[in-house]
This record gives C-alpha cells, structure tokens and sequence, in this order.
C-alpha cells in the first residue's frame, strides 16, 4: 500500500490526494478556489470539513510534489 495517492478531475484543475489506508482526503480545488480535508475514520460520508493551516500546506505541497513526480515520469518535466 502507498502512503498516499493522487486524484485528478479531468474536467478542471480539482486535485486530492486520499490517505493510503482511505482514512483522509484532502480535495484542492482550484475551480471553486476552495480547499477540504476530511477525516474519513471519524466522518465516512465527509459532512465536516476539518482543514487547517498547517493540513492544507502539508497537503498542497505533497499534491505538488505528485503532480511533478507524474510529470518528471512521462518525460514533461517539472513543473506541473
């Protein structure tokens, strides 16, 4: 299992990346210019969003580190 995985909309820039043990997800959504994160273990159905400061610079940072991770694999670079 990997710690964690990346989910991309293909309809806009809406991006999140789920817990590897499906615990959490954290939904970056550039569209709506909003950012989530849900606790999964305490609130399966994600009614409450507990984003914080510091779980939102965590979670963006790793998005952008997968997005250029995918980026550097298909030979396009770093810059996602």
């Amino acid at each position: 299992m990997q710690k964690s995985y990346l989910v991309v909309s293909s309809y806009g820039p809406v991006y999140g990346v789920l817990g590897g043990d499906g615990r959490s997800l954290f939904i970056a959504d550039a569209v709506n210019q909003k950012n989530y994160f849900f606790n999964l273990a305490d609130d399966p159905r994600g009614t409450r969003n507990r984003l914080s400061g510091t779980k939102r610079r965590e979670n963006e940072t790793l998005i952008h580190d997968l997005v250029v991770s995918v980026n550097r694999f298909y030979g396009l670079g770093e810059y996602p």
